[in-house]
């Protein structure tokens, strides 16, 4: 189960690891009119006697106050906090336990934990055979792109509920899916930057679906914001609007090598490299002697190029003989290209045998 949005305090007295404090937890943030989890744990008890009172009090208006007598040292608390009495808001619980020492009750430790109650629905984009990079999604031209929501219910509220998600790229609808997560498979014809947006609408209630079907639907002139700046009719309708950047790219699929690969002793390497896809590329290069590709090399460190794939190999070989040349190049995807090229320094003159293979 996922908890969020911890503060931790140590009991009264002198800061010391042997102390008791208490650890609160909650499930936020949550959508008005569906439960919020709080757990609280005594950590370092020790010789403090149980039973322990736990009392739960939070900022909001109106507000909630709970005691609780536990023959452990944790407890939980659920609440809701409905659209009718609540506005969508960060409020603070507040933990206090107590013992009770010769008929007096005397607090062992406190704590706070913060929690967010939102109007609309949690959760995250999700874009699976992505290659995310400085938290871009960067995806292929050449396959489509499996998307979905994974919209944030610990606690299952939505678990009986009827969910729809409209797909809207760049500010056209592209249709509308059902759960689960409402898998959506779109392929990027040409290399750019997308806006992808979802709006999803909860019904929780089965005799209210708005006329909804199943099936994916002809596009619409409206948007995701648009959707939600209509507020939630009801308790039982939850609505959402989930946004990402996507970049498209097409790999790199031919590298160009031009320059001389048989030498005469003291003559330099020189060779120009160009390849095609989509920018920016990282590459490397390395010389070897009687190297056989496997397909599992990676570079180290490699160079960036931006604006134009092309590049030099240049080096000097202070001994004749036969060297392989092996060069990697990619844009940042699941895939790279890979060239091995056999040099001869040395004469009389040798055919060069070269070989390109994708990976």
């Amino acid at each position: 189960m996922d908890f969020s949005v911890v503060i931790l305090a140590v009991g009264i007295g002198l800061a010391s690891s042997a102390k008791p404090y208490v650890e609160v937890k909650n499930t936020s943030p949550t959508v008005l009119d569906s439960p919020v989890l709080f757990r609280a744990q005594l950590h370092n008890a020790g010789n403090v006697a149980t039973p322990l009172v736990f009392r739960w009090s939070d900022n909001a208006s109106p507000a909630h106050f709970r005691e609780e007598s536990v023959d452990g040292t944790s407890a939980n608390l659920t609440l809701v906090y409905s659209s009718g009495k609540y506005e969508p808001a960060t409020y603070t619980m507040t933990v206090m336990v107590f013992t009770t020492v010769n008929i007096f009750r005397e607090e062992v430790a406190s704590a706070k934990s913060k929690f967010a109650i939102t109007q609309y629905l949690s959760g995250h984009l999700t874009v699976d055979d992505n290659h995310s990079k400085e938290g871009k999604h960067l995806v292929s031209t050449l396959n489509a792109t499996s998307m979905s929501v994974k919209l944030h219910d610990p606690l299952e509220f939505l678990s009986t509920a009827r969910v729809s998600y409209d797909w809207y790229i760049n500010g056209t609808h592209y249709g509308m899916t059902e759960d689960p997560g409402g898998d959506f498979d779109y392929q990027f014809a040409s290399p750019g930057i997308s806006r992808l947006e979802v709006s999803v609408v909860a019904f929780l209630s089965q005799n209210d679906s708005s006329g909804r079907t199943g099936s994916l639907q002809s596009a619409s002139p409206s948007t995701a914001s648009a959707d939600l700046a209509a507020s939630n009719s009801s308790p039982d309708v939850k609505k959402g609007v989930f946004r990402a950047s996507l970049e498209s790219r097409t790999p790199v699929s031919h590298l160009s090598v031009s320059g001389d690969t048989w030498l005469k002793h003291g003559a330099l390497l020189d060779l120009s490299v160009t390849c095609d896809g989509t920018g920016p590329w990282s590459y490397c290069w390395s010389i070897n002697s009687d190297y056989n590709v496997t397909g599992n090399e990676t570079c180290v460190d490699p160079e960036l190029l931006e604006g134009r794939c092309a590049f030099p190999v240049v080096w000097y070989f202070r001994q004749a003989g036969t060297h392989d040349i092996l060069l990697q190049v990619g844009s940042f995807l699941p895939r790279t290209v890979q060239y091995q090229s056999t040099c001869t320094c040395a004469v009389p003159k040798y055919a060069c045998k070269h070989a390109l293979t994708a990976s």
